[in-house]
């Protein structure tokens, strides 16, 4: 099968196509694109393409909260945070960790479906590494557990309100 042909030089034309044609992202969500990707991602177990994809659900959800709860209710919270297990390469955790944290610091609505998936568990691993050897991980854990902890201050002052 030739390079052009492969699921590879698809996932890497769609980086493009999202970058340089962002209206294309609109056709992509109505087509049930993000969809696709995260079915894939409960199926393929090649490390680079399981990368690209978890890069082309960062490039989709990057600035664009729409986006985000679009993928939250595909369910593509709890797949994705799967890659972030110690079981896989330090790239995927990376891409996995970056789509967690994007999740965590956009809205309470996005962040509260994280802990909905019982995120705090995937935070605290994030958390729970050599500082040493895996810095940028414990940094994006440490920036989502900030998130939980103003949200936390936010819903308590917004209980503290006298009837």
């Amino acid at each position: 099968m030739p390079f052009w042909c492969s699921p590879t030089y698809a996932f890497l034309s769609q980086d493009t196509i999202l970058t340089d044609a962002p209206e294309m992202k609109h056709h992509f969500f109505s087509s049930h694109g993000a969809l696709a990707l995260v079915q894939l991602l409960e199926v393929i177990r090649l490390p680079d393409l399981v990368c690209r994809i978890l890069g082309v659900l960062n490039l989709l959800i990057y600035q664009d909260l729409e986006a985000q709860e679009n993928l939250c209710l595909v369910g593509a919270i709890p797949v994705v945070m799967t890659f972030t297990s110690k079981r896989f390469n330090h790239d995927i955790r990376l891409e996995a960790a970056h789509f967690v944290y994007a999740m965590c610091s956009s809205s309470n609505l996005t962040l509260q479906f994280v802990l909905s998936c019982r995120g705090l568990k995937t935070l605290v691993e994030l958390i729970d590494e050599d500082y040493n050897e895996q810095k940028d991980l414990v940094w994006l854990g440490a920036g989502c557990v900030h998130s939980v902890l103003e949200l936390q201050v936010s819903t308590s002052k917004a209980g503290d309100l006298s009837y």
